[in-house]
């Protein structure tokens, strides 16, 4: 995982890294997101079952986070724009707990440009404290569509947040939270339902004629 982190930084035409069940650890994890930081070709990358651990996941929430600023010859107009190309990131079975879970929600707070769209953390235990961090930036990100936390110890405070958050995102198509507070997982359900219902609603109305 070292040597791809190294090689991650100068390839250009990789679009896909499947490492999942490769026991890479922390390390591995940290050398990977040291290469994806300058990487501006991979959109897909497995993880599951690493063992990567919070250090690992905070590294990775580095990369998410990155932005660059560009100014116009006039100095007048900075365009902020992301520095990865990542659309899935699939991290499930790794360890992640309250730190790294935090850590990549506030990264997805932090940069709204994030092309992210695919986020797997399942069977991790994030509980609710990571639960909660992700509701709160899923009132800000506008790109993330699937959302995977299930089995994540997230009892019923946790999950009220995130269905609340559901109410105001219209990017989500789903968040799988099986595995977790039963009751909430139904009302989970329930509100995306409402909430597809709204974005029909609301796109008929917009619609001309």
């Amino acid at each position: 995982a070292i040597a791809l982190g190294e090689a991650l930084k100068t390839n250009t035409k990789l679009t896909k890294l499947g490492l999942s069940y490769n026991v890479i650890g922390t390390r591995g994890a940290i050398a990977l997101a040291d290469g994806l930081k300058t990487n501006s070709s991979l959109t897909t990358l497995p993880l599951n079952g690493n063992f990567i651990k919070d250090e690992g996941a905070v590294a990775l929430a580095e990369v998410l986070s990155n932005t660059k600023t560009t100014t116009t010859s006039s100095r007048r107009v900075a365009t902020t724009t992301t520095t990865t190309a990542l659309r899935e990131l699939h991290l499930s079975g790794n360890g992640i707990g309250r730190v790294g879970a935090i850590a990549l929600a506030r990264s997805l707070k932090k940069n709204n440009n994030s092309p992210l769209q695919f986020l797997e953390l399942g069977s991790n235990k994030i509980g609710n404290a990571g639960a909660i961090a992700f509701a709160h930036s899923l009132k800000y990100n506008t790109r993330l569509s699937h959302v995977f936390l299930h089995r994540n110890n997230i009892g019923n405070v946790g999950m009220d947040a995130l269905v609340n958050a559901t109410r105001m995102n219209y990017s989500l198509e789903r968040i799988y939270s099986f595995g977790n507070a039963a009751t909430s997982d139904n009302a989970m359900k329930e509100s995306l339902l409402c909430r597809k219902e709204r974005i029909k609603t609301r796109d008929a109305a917009s619609s001309p004629g």
